[in-house]
């Protein structure tokens, strides 16, 4: 383990990537004197100032649902409704 932190690095991730790619991070690694793992971060950071894009608030695992997507579910007095009219209709059509 390294020094002590206030920020320590505990989560681990993984990527499919080609040869190029490492290759290119590791250039970057070495130019900056440091890990690739650092080049990484210091990207992402560059990243996030171009696209403008601020801190926020850690989220859930669970994504909120999109409230236009979300279907209104039937109360149960509808439901039985649908079946005795379907009931009914059926019946109509046999006598």
């Amino acid at each position: 383990m390294g020094r002590p932190t206030q920020n320590p690095r505990t989560k681990k991730i993984g990527f499919r990537m080609s040869p190029k790619e490492i290759d290119d991070i590791q250039k970057c690694a070495d130019t900056m004197g440091t890990q690739r793992v650092n080049a990484v971060v210091e990207g992402i950071e560059l990243l996030k100032k171009k696209l403008n894009i601020k801190e926020w608030k850690k989220r859930s695992h669970f994504r909120p649902k999109n409230p236009r997507t979300l279907k209104p579910k039937p109360s149960k007095g509808l439901y039985l409704y649908n079946i005795i009219s379907f009931r009914e209709s059926q019946t109509e059509r046999i006598f």
